[in-house]
């Protein structure tokens, strides 16, 4: 080993035991907020409040030594995958940390000890963002993938637990057993919970990066059309987005009160289109199983789809389209050029929402 390569090596090491060294304090103050939460500890709360301050102090110390290796060495490939990812990473440490401190916070708020079955909930989902940070953490340094894969595991595991903990909450405020400011405090502590588990999957896809180079795949958006009876302007709409932005989303269609069959002259209009249409229409409960996660946008087309979901999720954005003005383009019309006039309106309405999320068509 030349001395420069050994004087790379040594920086390098440094970098990584800097990570390890941040990553120890923000896990520990992580660990001591969840306990000082679920045990009513003032003291503790307190305690972890202050240690923060060192927190940030390291991850300045991390940034000087990553823009520091930068200067020195003009890294490329891989060695700048992996300062780039540091700087990454010591952003989502001092988040984690700052998370730490809000827990803490809410905690010196709440006007009494947590209910018991609350306690449990936050105990669940404290073990479980611990656990994904920690092997988050030990990929990150040891340059491990399947270290990274199980930290992904994890911290998908909190959605879950998340869920829970906000429906018992609302059941705790429908019984009017905790007063409203405790609600709000025990709600927004569960949510960044949450958010530790979010951040330590950013740790294993940086993981990932580094050792090889692939980066997380563009977002897909899951997107739901909703009409009266799934026959016509809703299957437009999933046609459409299938046909003009196939790689930018995942597109089903259904409706309330779906109808019998399709028509067969709107069969065969489609299916000039190259578009063909499978089994017959279905229901919107049905559609909503088919998804195994949530669908990030459902769209109403001349109906309210929230009136008919049960339970909409947290993440899941619900529009309506009014399709007065797409059934007025075809008036007058029959057979194929109805078809078609309606198509061009469905398809612009199509257009404007894919353009509204930043996204062009393949065509």
């Amino acid at each position: 080993m030349t001395q420069y390569e050994a004087r790379l090596e040594h920086d390098l090491e440094e970098i990584r035991r800097g990570v390890q060294k941040v990553g120890g304090w923000v896990a520990e103050n992580l660990h001591d907020a969840v306990l000082a939460m679920t045990r009513h500890d003032r003291t503790r709360a307190n305690e972890t409040i202050i240690r923060d301050r060192a927190v940030n102090k390291l991850t300045e110390e991390l940034d000087h030594l990553s823009h520091l290796f930068v200067v020195r060495h003009l890294p490329s490939a891989g060695h700048l995958r992996f300062v780039s990812s540091v700087l990454r990473i010591t952003v989502a440490l001092e988040r984690i940390g700052d998370y730490s401190v809000t827990v803490c916070r809410e905690t010196l708020q709440l006007e009494g000890p947590l209910p018991e079955g609350l306690i449990q909930d936050i105990e669940v989902i404290g073990q479980q963002v611990q656990n994904a940070l920690r092997s988050a953490l030990a990929s990150f340094v040891d340059g491990d993938l399947e270290k990274a894969a199980a930290g992904r595991g994890m911290a998908k595991q909190v959605n879950t637990t998340y869920r829970k903990a906000v429906a018992d909450l609302i059941a705790l405020g429908d019984r009017r057993e905790t007063s409203a400011a405790d609600l709000f405090a025990l709600m927004l502590a569960t949510r960044v919970l949450k958010r530790v588990g979010d951040q330590a999957e950013n740790i294993c896809e940086q993981t990932a990066f580094i050792l090889t180079g692939e980066t997380k795949s563009p977002k897909k958006y899951r997107i739901l059309f909703v009409d009266r009876d799934n026959s016509l302007l809703s299957i437009m709409a999933e046609a459409f987005g299938r046909e003009a932005y196939p790689e930018q989303g995942r597109y089903l269609s259904s409706g309330i009160d779906p109808a019998a069959a399709f028509d067969r002259g709107f069969v065969e209009f489609l299916a000039d289109r190259g578009v063909e249409i499978d089994g017959k229409p279905i229901q919107l409960e049905e559609a909503l199983e088919k998804m195994s996660r949530h669908y990030h946008i459902v769209v109403g087309i001349g109906v309210n789809p929230s009136k008919h979901m049960d339970d909409i999720p947290f993440r899941t954005v619900v529009l309506e389209w009014d399709d007065a003005e797409i059934r007025e383009a075809a008036s007058g019309l029959d057979g194929r050029e109805r078809y078609q006039a309606m198509y061009r309106e469905v398809a612009q309405n199509v257009t404007n929402l894919m353009e509204t999320l930043g996204l062009e068509t393949d065509r």
